[in-house]
């Protein structure tokens, strides 16, 4: 392995990409260290029993304590820094590892006096022996966080895997042997050692000669609030454990212990790995509002969806699950984790709440919450002990509870995140969590043994997972969504597979899909031909069909090899509008292209309207009717070559189906007005406008437009454009838009002119219902919304 002293050997990965791809690595690895360490725990539980088992109490937290060494204030502060200097890091190395080892020789001094004040008086010596993990956690603290910067997930899961596989082969081996509560020593001994060795083969990085103190006096600032915090943070959510073993004995403490792991397990097998992506993509993205809420709501979601359905069947077959995984002698620990499942709900999304304070250099603000949060944690601990054991797990749910939303609402400030932002992410995981709860509930009516509910409720859940995905829009086009986040890009497309979402290196071109048909079929056929450089998506959004049969539709279509074609469900709203939303929302990249799937764009379209939103924001093509319509009524409509089309006198605009727009404009204005059933394309550009982004014509983007065939569906169209040309006046009348006594006269005039010449031949009567049709649509407009528009 080459070494390197610079803390940035690698290039910047795409975010998004990055996230992704590390999530599912970190995924991976979280479900093997689940599985070695759920087998651990079951099996040593059993050997040792809860008298025995108590122990792991003490075990559990001094652990937890060097921990916070490894990944803490200096983890965080190599993790997050925007720029890093290669003395600097080695000054921030040296400096952690000098503190592990003089926290480890400070602890060896003390542990003799440590046993009888946790309630364990025979375990001094043991307890002597885990000064080895906090110098091997202050060793491999700036290693570790190296590897998590430079987006190295993988090589990070695999250390981690084979450190827990050698500590649970040396804890069953000798508990097997008799060895007792030692058997959990040498578990984190193993542990320990194991992890940081290979943090270091692994990390290519070396240190150099360090940096004086005053160099990095700032950094060591936040890597202190950071550290205090955690170190609160942890006193809180330990010292209930301390507090049961000492005032209620080691077997109390054993099934507490018990209780508590069975909880925190998926909880950190989850969100540990998971801080290591969340935080290094949120830090990268703390300056842009809007990309900083998307990837909050992203991260919130996704842990909700793989946690809250978790906790709810684990809540519900607890019984079962202690009974086959611990034995009878367990039993007591069922109710304390039934109540502890409310505390898992609420610290499920406080992680994500220390994410934000950590990834936007909140140190300060992260401490002073912290000051004032965690002593009530532990005040309510002891309010709760009076009641016995569920008293204190009582407590620790309730104020975990409490304490979610102000803790999320001082850490969203700073970027800008509102309660919208923490309610609307969980809302369809928390639905799912019911659903699946409720399913393994109603098993519980049959007379089965352990196993048997295990595998019934659980199989029930998953049916039930199943069904809300494929009933529920929402719930459906999350899991659409997260699958095309981590679908790879063409392996012979480099540039496809170095693009991030909303970066500028790509193109989205999104189509909202009424209906499947020859003309869906031409237009597919037409993007397809687009000569365009550098990767292209289109996202079909469907609105009144089948995502999946749309899909197979356009698989039909010869698409070019390094474009990706997806469609993402919107059938949840019926309306173009929510449609496009979907799928601007669904897209990868920061330049969108609107089009409509009636219509046929022209060759060059795309590459167009591209250079168009890179250098404006936001532009509109040209429409053609020769092609798509009869020539007498195509004749009858003017195709300006020279500009956009002007409407009230006020701002011009470009119909939705041939408008870019770059993705950041998008979010300012949040899309198209599902509201409106009409011209929400013209309100959208006068949006965009007041937003400082007017639109520029492209003429060489050209779009052949399709007009209404018949008189019946002209009329109609024409008259939902008039009613909602009324609310477009009523709404942007301060900003200009006008309608005078002349314009009133002038459409008054065309339409009796259209209407005495309707019966000269089809495209006059056509000509003539679309003039009539907005009419009387502008008259009922007028009447709703209290406005003169006709």
């Amino acid at each position: 392995m080459t070494h390197t002293a610079s803390p940035d050997w690698r290039p910047s990965a795409p975010l998004a990409t990055a996230a992704a791809r590390g999530g599912l690595i970190t995924a991976a690895g979280t479900a093997t260290r689940f599985v070695v360490q759920l087998v651990t725990v079951v099996l040593i539980a059993r050997l040792l029993g809860p008298s025995e088992y108590g122990f792991a109490v003490v075990v559990l937290l001094l652990t937890g304590l060097a921990e916070l060494l490894r990944v803490g204030g200096v983890g965080a502060l190599v993790t997050r820094a925007p720029t890093l200097t290669a003395a600097a890091t080695s000054t921030l190395h040296l400096l952690s590892a000098g503190l592990g080892v003089l926290i480890a020789g400070a602890f060896a001094l003390a542990a003799p006096a440590l046993g009888p004040v946790l309630g364990f008086p025979a375990s001094g010596g043991s307890i002597g022996l885990l000064a080895v993990v906090f110098a091997t956690a202050g060793a491999s603290a700036v290693p570790g966080a190296l590897l998590a910067r430079n987006l190295r997930f993988r090589a990070l899961a695999v250390v981690e895997v084979l450190a827990m596989v050698a500590g649970a082969t040396t804890a069953l081996v000798l508990a097997l042997a008799g060895a007792g509560s030692f058997a959990l020593v040498a578990q984190a001994l193993v542990f320990a050692t194991v992890l940081t060795t290979g943090t270091l083969v692994v990390c290519p990085w070396w240190p150099t000669r360090p940096a004086g103190l005053r160099t990095v006096r700032a950094e060591l600032g936040f890597a202190a609030n950071v550290s205090l915090v955690q170190l609160l943070n942890f006193a809180a959510r330990n010292t209930d454990k301390v507090l049961v073993g000492a005032a209620f004995g080691p077997v109390a403490a054993g099934l507490y212990a018990q209780a508590g792991q069975l909880l925190t397990i998926p909880l950190e097998q989850v969100n540990g790995p998971l801080q290591r992506v969340a935080v290094p993509v949120l830090a990268k993205v703390a300056g842009e509002r809007a990309r900083f809420a998307r990837y909050y709501r992203s991260l919130t979601a996704l842990t909700g969806y793989v946690l809250w359905p978790t906790f709810a069947v684990l809540g519900v077959l607890a019984d079962a699950v202690v009974a086959v995984l611990f034995g009878p002698e367990w039993a007591g620990s069922v109710p304390i984790f039934r109540i502890l499942v409310l505390a898992g709900l609420a610290q499920t999304l406080g992680y994500v709440t220390v994410w934000v304070f950590v990834a936007t250099g909140q140190g300060k603000r992260q401490t002073t919450w912290a000051l004032i949060s965690r002593p009530l944690v532990v005040a309510s601990f002891v309010i709760g002990a009076p009641w016995g054991v569920t008293g204190m797990a009582w407590a620790s749910s309730i104020g975990a509870l409490l304490l979610v939303v102000p803790g999320f609402v001082i850490a969203g400030r700073l970027p800008g995140l509102t309660l919208r932002d923490l309610v609307v992410p969980v809302v369809r995981p928390g639905l799912v969590a019911l659903v699946a709860g409720w399913a393994a509930l109603a098993t519980r009516q049959l007379a089965l043994g352990p196993w048997l509910t295990i595998a019934v409720g659980c199989a029930a859940a998953a049916v039930a997972i199943a069904l809300a995905v494929l009933v529920v829009p929402g719930v459906r086009r999350d899991v659409v969504v997260l699958a095309a986040r981590l679908r790879p890009a063409p392996a012979d497309s480099d540039a496809a597979a170095d693009v991030e979402p909303g970066s500028g290196a790509g193109v989205s071109v999104v189509v909202p899909v009424g209906s499947v048909d020859l003309a869906l079929r031409a237009q597919l056929d037409a993007l397809a031909g687009q000569q365009q450089a550098g990767p292209v998506e289109v996202v079909l959004a469907a609105n009144a069909v089948d995502a999946d049969t749309l899909q197979r539709f356009a698989d039909q279509t010869t698409w070019p090899d390094a474009w990706l074609v997806r469609a993402v469900d919107a059938s949840d709203v019926r309306g173009p509008s929510h449609a496009r939303n979907v799928g601007w929302r669904a897209a990868q990249y920061d330049v969108v292209l609107f089009c409509d799937g009636d219509d046929v764009v022209q060759p060059g379209w795309i590459p167009a309207m591209a250079v168009a939103v890179r250098e404006h924001g936001i532009g509109g093509g040209r429409l053609a009717y020769d092609a798509l319509n009869l020539p007498a009524l195509a004749a009858r409509v003017t195709a300006s070559t020279t500009s956009l089309p002007v409407k009230f006198g006020h701002l011009s605009y470009s119909p939705s189906c041939a408008l870019g727009v770059a993705r950041h404009l998008l979010e300012a204005v949040e899309g198209f007005d599902e509201t409106m059933r009409c011209g929400e394309d013209i309100d959208f550009c006068w949006r965009v406008a007041a937003a400082g982004a007017p639109i520029v014509f492209v003429p060489d983007a050209v779009l052949q437009y399709r007009l209404r065939s018949g008189a019946r569906g002209a009329f109609r169209q024409a008259f939902h454009y008039g009613v909602d040309d009324a609310r477009l006046l009523r709404a942007h009348r301060a900003a200009g838009a006008r309608w005078r006594v002349r314009d009133s006269a002038r459409e008054w005039a065309s339409t009796g002119k259209a209407v005495l010449l309707a019966p000269t031949g089809q495209e006059a009567r056509i000509t003539a219902a679309t003039r009539l049709g907005a009419a009387c649509g502008r008259l009922q407009g007028s009447v709703r919304h209290r406005i003169a528009a006709f």
